[in-house]
């Protein structure tokens, strides 16, 4: 593995010495990484509606880390970057419920459905924890070992979804989970892992090329919006990347490799996940009307609660619609308040202009397919509430244990 660069050497508040042998070493968890790519998906339920709550097999993963990691077992010197805006937004999620659930603004059905949403919501930022942990002190290993296990294991799901919608006319396959839409973040996730294996594993580019292939035809079969528009904002920014560094050149030089995509959308084409895709588009009065009235919904509560919100996740029942805001920022602005939105924006932000800073500094190249992650998250959160799915607290884990490699241990600001 290639030394990491001493990044920013001016800038005093950044340390880069170089982490010893056995400091990597100590801290391969190997097995723990495998466990928590191939148990991701498989999801279930433990309770009854409305008292349910949806749990993935890695979670017990996830709680295992935590645990070794309070126990000194990893990492025990350091905490993972971002832990302080989370922890402030956590809180202050936590103060919008409290107050809320004084006031009665949104009238709760029960208290134990209130705590239920909160810890749903502490359970996929626990994967963000987990993750950092996991990856810190070798995370280009790291990364290999959790793409190649999680990128096998989304192609299997995808391969069986296209026979769910060719053979038996299955309009929208949701995989191991819950809706099609959590299934096609997790596609849309590994579609990015699998361009991070073509830099990594260059023996096998034929393997996760078609990988590849296959997931992006998964993510279509779904006929989620999110997912297509992760899709096209994260192709588009490495798009613009290319050609912003290198021209043309490269643009042309891969470009036949497209066409392998052409066979997979006029077969699209024969699905009912493409109708309705296309009836998206061609009628306004549909679904996309529907969403956009969840979100005038949302605008109006949050312009009558500005500062706590309406209690979170109780967007359903405190306002006429009977599901939730379907979009990131509306989400926490509508039913945490204007000050849980800020220290969301702000971890965003951060999250931004570290990638920045790792991308044009670093000569790991694979790892403008991280950034394309979180740019195909961003997207998905226009039109999901990407905020509460495990794949997107994973992409920013992995962005926070590479740049405490770079940067160097002591960084645990912010």
């Amino acid at each position: 593995m290639q030394e990491p660069l001493a990044l920013f050497r001016k800038h005093k508040k950044f340390t880069t010495r170089r982490l010893s042998t056995k400091e990597v070493k100590k801290e391969r968890y190997p097995l723990l990484l495998t466990l928590l790519a191939i148990l991701l998906p498989f999801h279930t339920y433990i309770g009854i509606r409305p008292l349910r709550i949806n749990t993935s097999l890695g979670d017990s993963v996830v709680l295992l880390t935590l645990v070794l990691f309070i126990l000194g077992f990893i990492s025990s010197q350091f905490l993972p970057r971002y832990i302080v805006t989370i922890c402030v937004f956590l809180s202050l999620v936590a103060v919008s419920i409290i107050v809320n659930y004084s006031i009665g603004i949104s009238g709760y059905h029960s208290t134990l459905i209130l705590l239920l949403e909160y810890v749903k919501l502490f359970g996929a930022i626990a994967w963000f924890m987990a993750v950092a942990l996991l990856f810190s002190y070798n995370p280009r290993h790291a990364l290999w070992i959790f793409s190649i296990f999680s990128v096998a294991i989304a192609t299997l799901f995808s391969i069986y979804s296209l026979v769910e919608v060719i053979s038996f006319e299955v309009s929208r396959p949701d995989g191991p989970f819950e809706n099609p839409n959590i299934y096609s973040n997790y596609l849309v996730f590994n579609v990015f892992l699998s361009l991070v294996l073509l830099k990594l594993d260059k023996s096998r580019l034929v393997v996760w090329f078609l990988a590849m292939v296959i997931l992006v035809a998964g993510v279509l079969a779904t006929a989620s919006r999110g997912g297509l528009a992760g899709i096209i904002a994260g192709f588009c920014f490495l798009g613009l990347y290319y050609i912003t560094q290198s021209g043309r050149t490269k643009l042309i030089k891969y470009s036949p490799a497209a066409l392998l995509f052409v066979p997979v959308f006029f077969l699209w084409q024969e699905t009912r996940s493409y109708e309705i895709i296309l009836n998206t588009v061609a009628n306004p009065g549909g679904e996309a009307s529907n969403r956009i009235e969840r979100w005038g919904y949302a605008v109006d509560s949050f312009v009558a609660n500005p500062m706590f919100g309406i209690g979170y996740g109780q967007f359903a029942q405190a306002t006429p619609s009977s599901t939730g805001v379907h979009s990131t920022l509306l989400s926490i602005g509508t039913e945490a308040g204007i000050f849980a939105l800020a220290a969301f924006v702000l971890l965003l932000i951060l999250v931004t202009t570290d990638t920045i800073r790792i991308v044009y500094n670093s000569n790991e190249k694979y790892l403008i397919f991280v950034v394309a992650m979180f740019v195909a998250s961003l997207a998905q959160g226009l039109v999901t509430d990407v905020y509460t799915f495990r794949t997107f607290w994973i992409v920013i884990g992995i962005i926070a244990a590479f740049y405490r490699f770079e940067y160097g241990v002591n960084n645990v600001k912010s």
